[in-house]
């Protein structure tokens, strides 16, 4: 594997830089006080009804799918760009220890890669066909339970645990994230009714920001739709580049959002 020494900066420093930041506010002025009253309505729904654990384990499902089958797909090309012309040796990001050559023909055939049946789906070499498939088929089943989901999420009262209600959740949730990142618990009173601050920001952010926005870039990689809307494929970045990193980051993130 090779990334570009840029593209882990770019990646790294931010997250360094805030993590910093939350060690140099400890250290110099300790840790910041926790709001003793709610940012979120205290009308909010108590437990978690069974449509939300069933929704949660489907989504856990189908994503577990689509990363899988995304992953062979992406071991046909194992290379990621920034750009959109994606010239041999401009990638930022090489899942191969092949290096194209530039004195005779190489093909997508030629740069696939092996991947075992344990993590792609359906593994094996040069199986992109089948992958693509599995990916369609799941993603269909992702959106359909996702839409349920919301669609029960506002129906009854849930998504008041997930909605801010204030802009005061922002430095709210800035003094949990102190607390996290130098391993300090914050208290939680009341986690079994509504999420902290942070957690709140988390998942309104996987669930109406990342899930939609993977959506939306999915189409991009479809030939027939982007030669029909030449207009569309022009996204921040490169299309597949966008698309793989924010398509899985809500399974990565969400974790046991409600």
């Amino acid at each position: 594997m090779h990334i570009r020494r840029t593209t882990v900066v770019l990646i790294v420093g931010p997250v360094v830089l805030v993590a910093g930041a939350a060690w140099m506010q400890w250290l110099a002025f300790g840790l910041p006080s926790i709001p003793m009253s709610p940012t979120s309505p205290t009308s909010v729904p108590q437990g978690f009804p069974a449509w939300l654990r069933v929704a949660h384990y489907v989504n856990l499902l189908f994503i577990v799918l689509l990363i899988r089958s995304g992953v062979q797909i992406l071991m046909d090309h194992p290379r990621l760009y920034w750009n959109v012309h994606c010239t041999p040796g401009t990638e930022w990001l090489r899942l191969t220890p092949v290096v194209v050559p530039m004195d005779r023909v190489w093909t997508a055939k030629d740069d696939a890669r092996y991947l075992t049946p344990w993590i792609g789906l359906p593994g094996r070499r040069h199986t992109v066909g089948m992958a693509r498939h599995w990916d369609f088929l799941s993603v269909l089943v992702w959106l359909v339970n996702g839409a349920v989901y919301c669609a029960l999420l506002f129906g009854a009262g849930q998504w008041l645990r997930i909605v801010p209600a204030t802009w005061r959740i922002v430095p709210e949730a800035w003094a949990y994230f102190v607390r996290y990142a130098t391993f300090h618990m914050p208290p939680e009173p009341d986690a079994f009714y509504r999420y902290n601050p942070l957690q709140q920001l988390t998942y309104f952010t996987v669930i109406f920001i990342l899930g939609p926005f993977a959506i939306v870039t999915g189409p991009s990689m479809s030939p027939a739709l982007t030669n029909r809307f030449e207009w569309y494929p022009k996204l921040p970045g490169n299309r597949w580049n966008v698309h793989i990193n924010v398509g899985t980051m809500p399974g990565r993130l969400r974790g046991g959002a409600g």
